[in-house]
């Protein structure tokens, strides 16, 4: 994902604690990356609150800039 005018990080840091709830970890060493594997449908409601919380930015973040906007998420699940 990327995120304009998130210059506090609250929108980043708030989306980081939702996946990382959902068991979707931050990839290290990479901006705005994050990975799981077997995510079932409680994880899957998780990551569903997140596009929630991102579609409503700033409104849905407590703090954040209010000029802050997504730029664009990418979002690839894959069967295994």
């Amino acid at each position: 994902m990327s995120l304009n005018s998130d210059t506090s990080s609250f929108v980043r840091n708030t989306v980081d604690g939702q996946l990382a709830a959902a068991g979707v970890t931050r990839k290290p060493n990479t901006t705005g990356t994050w990975e799981a594997s077997g995510l079932g449908p409680t994880s899957l409601e998780r990551v569903a609150d997140v596009l929630r919380t991102l579609a409503g930015v700033p409104g849905t973040v407590q703090g954040a800039d209010p000029g802050v906007s997504v730029d664009h998420v990418w979002l690839y699940m894959d069967r295994d």
